[in-house]
């Protein structure tokens, strides 16, 4: 299994979903029968999570089919001219903490394992990735990363401003953490390596999905027929609540902006990526004749309406992209905006607790019903196992990791369905179960 190195605190394991996630008593998270092999699955989103879904189901011995709304690959989140795989580490010996750094681990392995097998590129310029320190708070929490060992000395080390500079090919200003494979990888080119020989059908609505019989049926505005599957995966971001009965996941969408700001004479030297609360690329040709830093991203939340037009660029994002850069480094001292700057917004998909959502979806009704008492605290072997919509899953809620987490989700989730030893230990699988939301309203419920 994957996250081996770190144990995690009772105490905190049960602040995430309610119990011990420790012991596999837990019936409200029973993993969900497995599907024959060679079943046929639909998946639904052609971005990163939807992508690695139908290699992982694929290897697992499934029939994978992608429906895509869009025209193209990565139409969502996942369509950033450049994107960096770096960790995201907590000093607390926490869940979440170990969770981000066996996904880091897990991404580094999988991207150059592909580089390998399909003699493409797939890491873009030098390996490496800095994160700064922002303040002597900061600097004294890396520090402390390093020393508690959050990932293993061949992958980190903390370093001060002078063997920074040697290691970014410009000269930086504050001390940090240097991940010696982290990387720049380009999205959508990896998107389109990754689908070749996929079965992907694109500008496919799909309205609806329903369950009859024995089977899926996925339906268009028309009430058409666009197919009839054993097994539907929704990866289809902020979406997947509207298509699919995801009983009280409160999937957010956040828009981000990166803007892409032209490398002056002196930036063009960085040759690995940095971040201190945002991040900057190292400059890239993105097809204008001149090298461009890809810089961001800003974030809010959406409201209601505010969704259709969260893909159109805005001024004060760029503006907001920008600060701070020189105060990293002199080598952006020349790095500006104008009117003609450009870049790219997205929408991604969060949850109000930061965890991803991942595995079998759980009956909202019958859930009710077995689990309506929760909250007077009976042991949990008075209670049913959970019952599933059979065949019906989801990842989502991926935030802007998703280049970062899909490939150990996806590798996960082919588990769950092949029934086969999973990727990920069943803790982990219980604090990313899609039903860990209607648990806890179940508990905290006061009456009816």
């Amino acid at each position: 299994m994957v996250g081996r190195h770190l144990m995690t605190k009772r105490r905190r394991a049960t602040s995430l979903v309610g119990e011990d996630t420790t012991a596999n008593s837990l019936p409200w998270f029973a993993l969900p029968k497995p599907l024959p092999k060679g079943a046929a699955v639909a998946i639904i989103g052609a971005g990163i999570a939807g992508i690695s879904c139908f290699q992982a189901l694929l290897r697992a011995g499934f029939k994978p089919v992608i429906f895509e709304r869009g025209e193209s690959l990565g139409a969502g989140g996942s369509g950033n001219a450049v994107g960096l795989i770096q960790p995201r580490l907590t000093t607390s010996d926490s869940l979440d903490g170990q969770f981000n750094a066996t996904a880091y681990l897990h991404a580094v392995q999988y991207y150059s394992h592909q580089e390998n097998i399909l003699e493409e590129v797939i890491w873009h310029g030098s390996r490496g990735g800095i994160q700064l320190a922002r303040n002597a708070g900061e600097d004294k929490r890396f520090q402390k990363l390093v020393d508690e060992a959050r990932l293993p000395a061949s992958e980190m080390e903390y370093m001060n401003p002078t063997a920074l500079s040697e290691m970014a090919g410009i000269d930086i200003h504050q001390s940090g953490l240097y991940f010696k494979n982290a990387g720049a990888l380009r999205p959508v080119e990896i998107l389109k390596i990754l689908s070749r020989d996929m079965d992907i059908h694109f500008k496919v609505d799909v309205e609806h999905i329903e369950r009859r019989k024995s089977a899926w049926y996925l339906l268009d505005r028309a009430g058409n027929s666009l197919g009839e599957f054993d097994a539907v995966i929704l990866t289809n971001a902020h979406e997947a609540t509207k298509l699919g009965d995801i009983r009280d996941v409160p999937l957010t969408a956040k828009r981000g902006q990166v803007s892409f700001l032209p490398a002056s004479e002196a930036s063009q030297n960085q040759n690995c990526g940095l971040s201190f609360g945002r991040y900057v690329t190292p400059p890239f040709d993105l097809g204008a004749g001149q090298k461009f830093h890809v810089v961001g991203a800003s974030y809010c939340e959406l409201g209601v309406g505010e969704i259709e037009a969260a893909q159109n660029l805005n001024a004060a994002d760029h503006v907001k992209n920008l600060e701070g850069l020189s105060s990293i480094s002199k080598s952006y001292d020349d790095v500006v905006i104008s009117t003609s700057t450009k870049g790219r917004a997205s929408i991604r998909a969060t949850t109000i607790d930061h965890w991803p959502v991942l595995g079998g979806v759980q009956d909202g009704d019958i859930c009710d019903q077995h689990y309506f008492d929760l909250r007077h605290g009976k042991p949990a072997h008075n209670y049913p196992e959970i019952t599933y919509q059979t065949g019906l899953y989801c990842m989502t809620g991926l935030g802007s990791r998703g280049l970062q987490m899909a490939p150990l989700l996806s590798t996960a989730l082919a588990g769950l369905l092949a029934g086969s030893p999973n990727v990920l230990e069943k803790r982990f699988l219980d604090a990313i179960h899609p039903a860990r939301f209607q648990i806890r309203k179940l508990k905290r419920k006061v009456g009816r």
